[in-house]
């Protein structure tokens, strides 16, 4: 009989620690889904790691690096792919972007796809719905925004585990946030400001809600249908009290608004007040002066336009003959 020697017995016991290790390591953990602080340690922090090198490559678009990080039929899909990148690439120039929430899908043994359906209800009137379809077995999610912008763009990476590792199988980036809001956040200043009799203001919340609806193509919240609703209804209330185009009479000049807009800006979304003027546009001083007086009159035209914001833009026009605005236009912006 071969009895194993104290060293080859020692040997033999940290070979199956080992193994044992590894598999702890390498197995998935149960089929479901894993939330933030939820998901197994190990993997949460291999995908913190690749999560950073993804935010740093997409950041600085660098091509090499970000196919290292790619799936390969992500890799094959060459021009949606590097579209992508560039739309993600020219949004991270404006803010820091980090990973905001991530979520861990596990299918059952032997089954490398399914839908996975994430339900947040913890969040008050931000709660939402979120499906994944899988084809594998494995799925990390990483949510990623910047913790704070007024302008808030959300990308979401969806990785496949693979056989040859974790790859990102897809990008999407959508609008997440308008002058820091949510979708729902935005309709409840939206019902706020029509509470005021700020209709213009309540209309501009509701569209720029419907705007961040889908900050992920399968992202629903729960309130998406009143969303949709109110946006309609406020839209219908604000043309109801405003019939464009509206003379200024406070102005001697009587300009007139025939458009209203919105300006982007990395301050915030502001109304963009479009008036025809009846000074040329070459006579910058008299532009300037009567659109002090516009400023001044602005909030008796319409309520609530010069309240809780930073700026008002000013977009000003001539008019043909036929009384059609020219193309060219004079800029100015209004400190509140």
């Amino acid at each position: 009989m071969n009895l194993l020697t104290p060293s080859a017995l020692l040997r033999s016991a940290l070979f199956l620690c080992l193994m044992i290790m590894i598999q702890a390591c390498t197995a998935p953990s149960k089929p479901g889904i894993y939330k933030n602080n939820l998901i197994p340690s190990g993997t949460r922090d291999k995908m913190h790691d690749l999560t950073t090198n993804l935010i740093g490559a997409l950041k600085t678009n660098t091509t090499d690096e970000l196919e290292q990080l790619m799936s390969q039929d992500l890799i094959d899909d060459r021009p949606a792919r590097m579209a992508i990148c560039e739309q993600i690439s020219i949004r991270m120039k404006d803010a820091d972007y980090s990973l905001m929430s991530e979520y861990y899908l596990v299918n059952p043994p032997n089954i490398n796809a399914g839908t996975h359906t994430i339900k947040e209800r913890d969040l008050g009137i931000n709660n939402f719905d979120l499906t994944f379809s899988g084809s594998a077995r494995e799925t990390y999610v990483a949510l990623i925004t910047p913790k704070s912008a007024m302008q808030k763009w959300l990308i979401t990476a969806i990785y496949h585990k693979y056989d040859y590792g974790w790859k990102v199988a897809k990008l999407e980036i959508n609008p997440y946030a308008e002058n820091g809001r949510t979708a729902p956040e935005l309709i409840e200043q939206a019902k706020e400001q029509a509470k005021n009799g700020y209709w213009l203001d309540a209309s501009n919340s509701a569209s720029y809600a419907e705007r961040c609806l889908r900050p992920y193509t399968t992202w629903k919240y729960v309130a998406e249908d009143s969303i949709y609703r109110y946006n309609g209804e406020a839209l219908k209330v604000v043309m109801s009290h405003y019939k464009l185009p509206l003379t200024i009479t406070e102005v001697p000049t009587h300009p007139r608004i025939w458009r209203i807009r919105v300006e982007r800006t990395k301050d915030g979304a502001f109304p963009n007040v479009n008036y025809l003027s009846t000074i040329k546009l070459y006579d910058t001083v008299a532009l300037k002066k009567e659109n002090e007086l516009v400023g001044k009159a602005i909030g008796h035209v319409m309520a609530g336009i010069d309240k809780d914001k930073k700026y008002i833009y000013y977009t000003i026009y001539n008019e043909t003959e036929k009384g059609i605005p020219y193309r060219d236009h004079y800029d100015l912006k209004q400190k509140l």
